[in-house]
């Protein structure tokens, strides 16, 4: 049987999708760069291991963007509010009406991760 739990967390963390982990590429030009992403997430971190500025340029074609805004291909990103469900008893990823639903409800948008560890 599925649980819930809501994070309230104290500041802006990595929500990463663990085991399902398949990298990151760029936003603008698609280039993989996940060689130089640990890099620029260990830049960004504050000594607590959240994060406060999430501006970057890329690497490959030096664009402007941010850590939040990279293509991951599973889902990623920063957050300072977290559902988290384990074990759920619907099947995952939640359709786009269900997200949507709750993102009228909360009044945010959402990013969907599905996480394995």
């Amino acid at each position: 049987m599925g649980g819930y739990d809501v994070w309230d967390i104290p500041s802006t963390a990595f929500i990463d999708p663990g085991e399902n982990w398949c990298g990151v590429r760029c936003p603008v030009c698609g280039s993989d760069i996940e060689d130089w992403w640990g890099d620029a997430m260990d830049t960004a971190a504050l000594p607590d291991g959240y994060f406060d500025a999430l501006a970057v340029t890329m690497p490959c074609c030096s664009a402007q963007t941010d850590l939040n805004a990279l293509d991951y291909v599973e889902a990623a990103g920063f957050a300072r509010y977290s559902l988290v469900t384990t074990d759920p008893e619907c099947e995952l990823p939640l359709p786009p009406a269900s997200i949507q639903a709750l993102e009228d409800l909360l009044g945010t948008d959402l990013r969907q991760v599905i996480a394995r560890y």
